[in-house]
């Protein structure tokens, strides 16, 4: 396989993962303001909590669709590297992570699970 392939693929690989880590961090800001506005949740990122109290969601979600749209255009700029696609890697498997606590919190938060199992 010539490295021109290789480098095709990576690019491949990293740009479905950076469309993949989009839709999850659209998923954790929808998830962010429905735990704000419904459960009247403390957000644990102190400039977005800051946000959140001081001058609204709207703030909140361009704070958190600017930091998402600037990381993933620096993988994309950097997809035909071999360190992109070990950062994309990497960011996928926290953002799963992050995507697995939400489902488990929205289930606690629904009563699917026993008080006493957590």
């Amino acid at each position: 396989m010539k490295q021109s392939e290789n480098i095709e693929k990576r690019e491949q690989r990293v740009i479905f993962i950076i469309i993949v880590l989009f839709i999850i961090n659209i998923g954790d800001l929808i998830a962010t303001l429905l735990y704000h506005k419904i459960a009247k949740g403390i957000e644990l990122n102190h400039l977005a909590d800051y946000l959140f109290d001081h001058v609204g969601d709207t703030a909140v979600v361009v704070y958190k669709l600017s930091l998402t749209i600037f990381a993933l255009s620096v993988l994309y700029v950097a997809r035909k590297l071999h360190i992109a696609e070990r950062a994309a890697w990497f960011l996928f498997s926290i953002f799963i992570c992050l995507a697995l606590y939400w489902a488990v919190f929205a289930m606690m938060f629904a009563g699917l699970f026993p008080e006493g199992l957590w």
